[in-house]
């Protein structure tokens, strides 16, 4: 059961790259994260170190009104 679902995670990543919503890193593009335009991402910056060297990483969430947004986009795609 886990590995369907990290498959279907893969899965659902790829087609939001291949639709233009992230891009290779798995950022979203501008116009889904910010706010006053569609607002479907939301981004959270960490830092961490390794030794004495400072690493940043970022970690993609979706927003719910992301979720209903990229349901619908998913459901028409695959009519």
């Amino acid at each position: 059961a886990i590995r369907r679902q990290r498959q279907m995670c893969k899965e659902t990543v790829a087609w939001l790259r291949e639709q233009k919503y992230l891009d290779s890193n798995n950022m979203p593009y501008q116009k889904y994260a910010d706010k006053n335009q569609l607002g479907l991402f939301k981004t959270i910056e960490s830092v961490y170190y390794i030794g004495n060297s400072a690493r940043t990483s970022h970690k993609t969430l979706i927003t719910p009104k992301g979720q209903v947004y990229l349901a619908k986009k998913i459901a028409q795609f695959y009519k």
